[in-house]
């Protein structure tokens, strides 16, 4: 059931399935909360906005938002070491699809299988997942394949055939490969403006909004910032308060405070 009735059951909103990702990849206690948040900023969803609203645990998020950059065509995608569920989604509405799934766990590889279905993907290997006894198909190949069949304990035939099908040095007990890429680390892209992510075209007005409360000694009474808002813009108080839910201002005991985050902000605005 959906509340309109009008489209599949089994389509998934893209704000709960970055939450999802990114709470198998880091230790986001309130993916639901993320969720809401989502929806109440501007433009596409990305980890880059998920860092922007999130209000306690963007430290976290912003590690991997780092690695992420602008959408490309092209044949692969590169699996973070710190996020490989994270970057899975780049699969997404891909026709066919090859993810390397041995870090992912099965519960988010059910929900990713589920939104590649719903947007378009018609082939899917899953190379080496945490649990194969539940896909269509599976193949077993060298030393890794070996390793899964021995703890599924499926029958000695089948890991021996894993075994068979690689090119192993038996007297060295190493694995030949041939052809295979060079490893490289991933390297950071472009920083992005976390207030643009999290306010579109009113950023400018929520920068001023914090650099008012940190030239007044990083403290304001929250009647004082309302006030200033309102000369600012006329969504001014919206601004303000959505402010404090992203986490760039604290609200206590009538005053708001300049949070770790907002000093963030200022320190990559100037």
């Amino acid at each position: 059931m959906t509340p309109e009735g009008d489209c599949p059951p089994w389509t998934l909103a893209p704000e709960w399935l970055v939450s999802k990702a990114l709470a198998h990849d880091t230790r986001l206690a309130k993916p639901e909360r993320l969720s809401f948040l989502l929806n109440l900023a501007p433009g596409p969803h990305s980890v880059w906005k998920a860092a922007a609203v999130e209000p306690e645990e963007w430290w976290g998020i912003l590690s991997i938002a780092t690695y992420t950059g602008t959408y490309s065509e092209c044949s692969s995608v590169l699996l973070l070491p710190n996020a490989p569920a994270t970057s899975t989604l780049s699969a997404i509405s891909k026709k066919e699809v090859c993810i390397y799934a041995t870090n992912i766990r099965g519960d988010f590889l059910s929900i990713l299988i589920q939104a590649l279905g719903s947007l378009g993907t018609e082939k899917l290997i899953l190379l080496n997942p945490t649990d194969p006894r539940d896909w269509h198909t599976l193949r077993l190949h060298g030393i890794l394949g070996y390793i899964y069949a021995k703890r599924l304990s499926l029958p000695k035939a089948l890991q021996l055939r894993a075994l068979a099908e690689g090119d192993i040095d038996v007297e060295r007990a190493e694995a030949k490969t041939k052809g295979s890429m060079a490893p490289r680390a991933p390297r950071p892209g472009v920083p992005q403006d976390l207030l643009k992510n999290a306010f579109g075209e009113d950023s400018e007005v929520a920068l001023s909004l914090l650099s008012e409360v940190e030239n007044g000694g990083g403290v304001m009474s929250y009647r004082a910032l309302l006030d200033i808002t309102r000369e600012l813009s006329v969504r001014g108080s919206d601004i303000a308060r959505r402010l404090i839910l992203f986490g760039y201002l604290h609200l206590r005991q009538a005053q708001v405070e300049l949070t770790s985050k907002g000093l963030y902000t200022l320190l990559h605005a100037r």
